[in-house]
């Protein structure tokens, strides 16, 4: 299981809300409750990761157990797929790369039970970053390193008013409004809730779903000795040893 101080990776999808076909948050919840996480989980990191609720860890300053993550409901997902009105397939964008190529196929054959058809499209990672950041994606896999020092890293950079990364296009008032708080507060329960009441507001509008965080994994030659990570999970290399 991952641990509550080991670095990780959350792994989570982010819907283009600015245009069609994900305008429509219908559309989104549809696709959103067809995703069964618990099965990506044991597939692609065979019970080591956890279950995402919301964007942060528990390690994490912004994690709140009152987050409420989307569920799998494959009726559900059905029913809200029909009162969307939307026909045809849908496109994933994915960069060439593992585990996300895997975790798309898996995407499609959940989504196919819930009768949503979507197509993967698989980019070199400049390519994929010119076409999400230019919003001409339908929606997209991403992975985000965590925990970091501060939440406002993450939170500001992905969601306030001029963020360069905020994927899905969505913006919010309340967001903006959270953010000032958690900037201007030093209490530490303050700064929480206004992180997950955040995180709060993009999952109730299905702005983005989390799928689950996965521990990192170090490859090392033997000799490698005294290897760490510091908690935004940067390698240190100053105990770092070669052992002859």
């Amino acid at each position: 299981m991952l641990s509550d101080t080991i670095q990780g990776i959350q792994q989570y999808m982010a819907f283009n809300v600015t245009k069609p076909p994900f305008d429509n948050i219908d559309l989104r919840r549809a696709v959103a409750l067809a995703i069964n996480r618990p099965a990506i989980e044991r597939v692609i990191s065979r019970g080591q990761g956890v279950v995402s609720q919301g964007l942060k860890p528990s390690s994490s300053l912004a994690y709140d157990k009152s987050i409420r993550g989307h569920g799998h409901d494959v009726a559900a997902a059905r029913a809200a797929y029909q009162k969307s009105g939307h026909k045809g397939p849908i496109t994933l964008v994915v960069i060439q790369r593992d585990p996300d190529t895997q975790i798309a196929q898996l995407l499609q054959a959940m989504l196919k039970e819930a009768g949503i058809e979507l197509k993967i499209e698989v980019l070199e990672r400049q390519a994929w970053l010119d076409k999400v950041l230019g919003r001409t994606f339908q929606v997209g896999i991403l992975r985000a390193s965590i925990p970091r020092p501060d939440p406002d890293l993450t939170f500001s950079n992905f969601y306030g008013k001029g963020a360069r990364q905020n994927y899905s296009g969505f913006l919010d008032d309340r967001i903006d409004a959270l953010l000032e708080t958690s900037r201007r507060e030093s209490d530490i329960e303050v700064r929480r809730k206004a992180y997950a009441e955040i995180q709060q507001v993009l999952l109730d509008n299905y702005a983005e779903t989390y799928f689950f965080f996965r521990p990192n994994k170090e490859v090392l030659r033997r000799e490698v000795q005294g290897f760490s990570r510091e908690f935004a999970g940067t390698w240190l290399y100053a105990e770092t040893w070669l052992k002859r």
